[in-house]
């Protein structure tokens, strides 16, 4: 059985391409971005708890769609920013909505340099950063923010 990871960033592996791990932001800022929709969707049953008609139910029942809409559109912009590191380099893989996504390959051969930098006290305290990657050719810098450890 195959794992989510590996189900959501297949397409970006080659066919010989074996994935050692991949690499999210911190856990907390997930939180961080789910605590509204998770509020909004909460909210609205206690409205309808509270008021409890049918012309509430439908209003209701929109407000909710609309809030789970907003959770799954922050969960997949949280989980699916990822680097993968396969076997053959580093793929940097980057979702900005629902229909706009791009990914970059740097193979191992082509770094150049790495770097991270964790600024802040909460960072610090919770040990996560942003890490850095140059391309040799042209200097092209990818980096993921919020990097755990």
């Amino acid at each position: 059985m195959k794992s989510l990871n590996e189900l959501l960033f297949a397409r970006h592996l080659d066919e010989d391409e074996e994935v050692v791990i991949v690499v999210h932001k911190h856990w907390l800022l997930s939180i961080k971005h789910l605590f509204w929709p998770v509020v909004s969707f909460l909210g609205s049953w206690v409205f309808l708890y509270a008021i409890p008609y049918e012309v509430v139910f439908y209003g209701v029942a929109l407000w909710s769609m609309c809030s789970l809409v907003w959770l799954l559109r922050n969960f997949f912009d949280y989980f699916l920013d990822a680097w993968i590191i396969t076997d053959q380099g580093i793929i940097d893989v980057a979702w900005h909505g629902w229909f706009h996504r791009e990914s970059s390959r740097i193979l191992y051969s082509d770094i150049q340099g790495v770097s991270h930098e964790i600024e802040g006290v909460l960072p610090t305290l919770l040990r996560y950063g942003e890490v850095s990657i140059e391309k040799i050719s042209g200097g092209n810098i990818i980096s993921l923010e919020s990097v755990a450890q």
